[in-house]
């Protein structure tokens, strides 16, 4: 992997020129704003992004950490492809909650994808690459 930073003990690597990869872990608290503002201004620029994360080892998200995800459909993002992996039940549901609560708030040019492990999940985004590369182009 690339260029990696650490929000707590959360994990953000830049693996290629359109590709992150983020590792949750434990409490989702509000460093994960800061984790945002990373990516926002990471992909200033770019035609599009794509995020794979693990979330399989995530236990709880806080409060903050909630604001964050309904208020992250204000920052600025390209359009992108977003497939997580790992988790239990409950937490792929509440992730797919909030995908559609910040899709109704206005989240836009967005895929969203939650596969059972990394190699699903990256094969799922290869597919996407090119759909998303061909919107930037038009």
């Amino acid at each position: 992997m690339g260029t990696e930073q650490r929000f707590g003990a959360h994990k953000l690597a830049f693996e290629a020129a359109d590709t992150v990869y983020i590792e949750l872990c434990g409490e989702l608290g509000e460093e994960l704003g800061d984790l945002v503002e990373t990516l926002e201004t990471w992909c200033v620029g770019r035609p599009y992004m794509l995020t794979l994360a693990s979330v399989s080892r995530v236990t709880t998200w806080s409060a903050g950490a909630r604001k964050v995800a309904l208020t992250s459909h204000r920052v600025r993002f390209p359009p992108r492809a977003i497939a997580l992996y790992g988790g239990g039940f409950a937490l792929r549901m509440s992730v797919e909650m909030l995908m559609r609560a910040t899709a109704a708030l206005g989240a836009r040019d967005r895929h969203f994808f939650h596969g059972h492990d990394e190699a699903e999940a990256r094969a799922w985004l290869t597919n996407m690459r090119p759909r998303l590369a061909g919107v930037a182009k038009a």
